[in-house]
């Protein structure tokens, strides 16, 4: 690259627009190519900001391989070592979520606080369903996916659009979290919130999403928790 310069360095990408046209990927998902220069002692100098070894290094030759989802890429061995902020335990996401509009649900409900089961209760107008786990899962699978397992927590219902198939989703009964049946069934959030630790292979960090909760930009699990 011979007549660069005082250039510091190149971003490479290449403009990304998804079929629907409401994802765009520009420069920020791009690449950098840095053009660093070479002092009397054999040193490379970076051009811009100080890497985590500082400006200099006495090497640019590859000693490692840093492995980002399925690719391998060629780096210094120090650039893969853990680094304090670092979060690498794992973390999983728990939903609670109920199918209001379920007769049979609804009559569980009526029966149990003690009040007439009335099929105007089951009316579209009342429990209108706009499947806002879907897209809250669609968005936790775009902008976390460094998330492990996803726990959906029910009344014993499944969302008829769920793939329970697919890895890395559960479908978690009240009644495998509730220490002593006589509790059930209850149709207190709260009192179903105090029991989601009992969730058997829950990792220790764990997010608590109501199912209309939507990310909207990409997380880290630094953004939630620290590293110690």
């Amino acid at each position: 690259l011979e007549g660069v310069g005082d250039i510091a360095g190149v971003r490479v990408f290449k403009p990304v627009t998804s079929p629907s046209r409401t994802l765009r990927y520009g420069p920020a998902y791009g690449c950098t190519v840095e053009f660093w220069d070479e002092d009397e002692d054999g040193w490379r100098n970076s051009p811009r900001s100080a890497t985590l070894l500082g400006r200099r290094l006495p090497s640019l030759e590859a000693t490692a391989k840093l492995q980002v989802g399925e690719h391998a890429y060629p780096t210094l061995t120090q650039f893969t070592k853990k680094l304090m902020w670092d979060v690498d335990f794992p973390v999983d996401v728990v939903y609670t979520w109920v199918d209001g509009a379920d007769p049979a649900w609804l009559r569980r409900r009526a029966e149990f606080s003690g009040e007439g089961y009335h099929a105007e209760a089951a009316n579209a107008a009342r429990y209108l369903s706009r499947d806002e786990l879907r897209y809250s899962l669609r968005s936790l699978h775009m902008y976390a996916p460094w998330v492990r397992t996803v726990y959906l927590v029910t009344d014993d219902q499944t969302p008829s659009w769920l793939n329970t198939a697919v890895p890395g989703i559960e479908v978690v009964s009240h009644k495998d979290i509730f220490r002593s049946s006589a509790g059930l069934p209850t149709f207190n959030s709260h009192a179903i919130e105090s029991q989601l630790h009992h969730i058997e292979g829950l990792s220790e960090h764990f997010l608590y999403f109501n199912d209309d909760v939507m990310l909207g930009n990409e997380v880290t699990p630094g953004d939630f928790f620290l590293s110690s």
